[in-house]
């Protein structure tokens, strides 16, 4: 079993992989990938990702085996990737956040104005979670809204783990930070 970690930029994968790490399960992910990725846009008013973006590297297009050599372990593969995973055993998380939050973290991250320029929508949302649910080696797959992690972690977690994720759900739910939900719909300095 691969245990996936899914979803568009920004919308809380990094913090689902802090939290499973947290929790107990190994995960796999590059550090040199965090160390340049992260370390490229840090500053002194945003870190858009404090304890690391917990990516993979990204594999090759041809490679037809990826992602089987993570076997037994949680990784995180972002939105179109996950769509050309070789077939196997996966248990899936996708990760649902408000576009528009998306769009305003990923200005933050990038540091440019984005307006009218984000990709991602909840229709595309839709799709992703119907393509990822028809997948015959999909055994579960679950949908956690950012928010709702934010605001109940541990139930979250508790769900997950009676889910068959083998993780300690109280263990992960000490991860959440509310304070790195920086974006809210509540507070966006543009409405949608």
């Amino acid at each position: 079993m691969i245990y996936v970690i899914t979803g568009f930029p920004r919308s809380g994968t990094a913090m689902m992989m802090q939290a499973l790490q947290a929790g107990g399960m190994p995960i796999s992910y590059s550090e040199a990938r965090d160390r340049t990725v992260c370390g490229s846009r840090r500053d002194a008013w945003y870190d858009p990702n404090p304890a690391g973006l917990f990516e993979i590297e990204p594999p090759r297009t041809d490679d037809l085996e990826f992602p089987r050599q993570y076997e037994g372990f949680a990784i995180k593969v972002l939105w179109p990737g996950v769509l050309r995973m070789a077939t196997h055993a996966y248990q899936i998380v996708l990760m649902r956040r408000d576009p528009e939050e998306i769009r305003q973290s990923l200005e933050a991250f990038n540091n440019r104005d984005m307006s009218g320029e984000c990709p991602y929508t909840a229709t595309m949302w839709l799709r992703l979670r119907d393509q990822l649910a028809a997948r015959p080696d999909v055994r579960s797959l679950h949908t956690v809204d950012y928010a709702d992690a934010v605001e109940n972690p541990q139930r979250t977690f508790e769900l997950l783990r009676d889910a068959g994720w083998p993780l300690d759900s109280q263990a992960a739910a000490t991860i959440v930070n509310p304070t790195l939900y920086r974006f809210r719909l509540d507070r966006l300095t543009v409405g949608i």
